[in-house]
């Protein structure tokens, strides 16, 4: 839990809020209008949104299989080239973010 604890002072996480019934917490884009102009220059930042709502993961997970996406997987070749040191003692433990994949997969069979 401590590590949770500390993504949430990092990136200036709002306290536990809900947004579209899924509990997550807010997230400021852009510290200041003058960021805001330059947005060009934030790559990972939202374009237009002033704040973006980042919904646990455990109930993103249920989401993305409640709207129809039966495979849903997290990809993990952005913490290379030490995938295990980052999981266990970096930025993927210290941020307690991850990027996931959801497929519909329909019938496969049929490739």
């Amino acid at each position: 839990m401590r590590d949770r604890d500390d993504s949430i002072c990092r990136f200036s996480l709002s306290g536990l809020a809900e947004n579209e019934n899924l509990p997550g917490r807010w997230y400021r884009e852009f510290d200041s209008e003058d960021a805001f102009r330059n947005r060009e220059a934030s790559r990972k930042a939202s374009w237009d949104n002033r704040r973006s709502f980042w919904i646990q993961r455990e109930y993103l997970l249920q989401a993305l299989s409640d709207v129809g996406f039966d495979i849903v997987l997290e990809q993990y070749d952005n913490l290379a080239p030490h995938i295990a040191e980052n999981i266990l003692h970096g930025s993927y433990r210290r941020d307690s973010r991850g990027i996931f994949i959801g497929i519909k997969s329909g019938d496969l069979a049929g490739f």
